[in-house]
């Protein structure tokens, strides 16, 4: 367990040149707080949260210095998930559409997704898990391009992560990766998320 949790790196290249950024703020800013998710706690009578608005997350990448780049990636929720009459709840993750090129994870099948996908008028892509792809797909060969519905909307399978990537974190679960804008959150009327 301590080696998995403490010493152990994320299954990307050049995980310790990765960043999380953050905020402080004294009471709850207004426009950086409305139309995203994300967790947020006090700390010494501060604000201190791990999430920005679209907006400012749009800023942030196109003032980024040098070779520096931002990606963003949204707290998992979960869906339904159904391939070939199988049935599963699954976590599924929104992330941009330059998260894992980012990261320079190369997938076992198909492709990751792409900053194309992340569009509102592309068609709906995902990316599944090593671990997905093994329990809930049964491994199935050739699987990238195939169709899964997920919460009652059809989604292409793009590609199947490797093994080695078990998420952004230590202890991450999630099953499948969608872009943001055409994750089932952002998709209902009355979401959150707003361009």
């Amino acid at each position: 367990v301590v080696d998995a949790v403490l010493w152990r790196n994320l299954g990307v290249p050049n995980p310790e040149q990765l960043t999380e950024l953050q905020w402080q703020s004294i009471g709850r800013p207004q426009g950086i707080m409305s139309n995203m998710s994300g967790s947020s706690h006090e700390e010494d009578s501060l604000r201190v949260a791990d999430f920005f608005n679209h907006n400012t997350f749009r800023n942030m990448r196109e003032q980024a210095p040098g070779h520096a780049v931002v990606a963003a990636h949204l707290n998992p929720s979960e869906v339904s998930a159904i391939y070939a009459g199988r049935t599963a709840v699954s976590l599924l993750r929104p992330v941009s559409g330059n998260f894992f090129p980012m990261l320079a994870v190369q997938p076992v099948q198909g492709r990751v997704i792409a900053p194309h996908d992340d569009s509102a008028s592309a068609p709906f892509v995902v990316v599944v898990s090593h671990h997905f792809w093994r329990t809930v797909l049964g491994s199935e060969p050739n699987v990238a391009g195939r169709e899964m519905r997920i919460n009652n909307r059809l989604y292409t399978i793009a590609g199947v992560l490797p093994v080695q990537f078990t998420g952004i974190a230590t202890g991450d679960a999630t099953d499948i990766y969608a872009p943001i804008r055409q994750s089932p959150a952002a998709l209902e009327k009355d979401s959150w998320y707003k361009d």
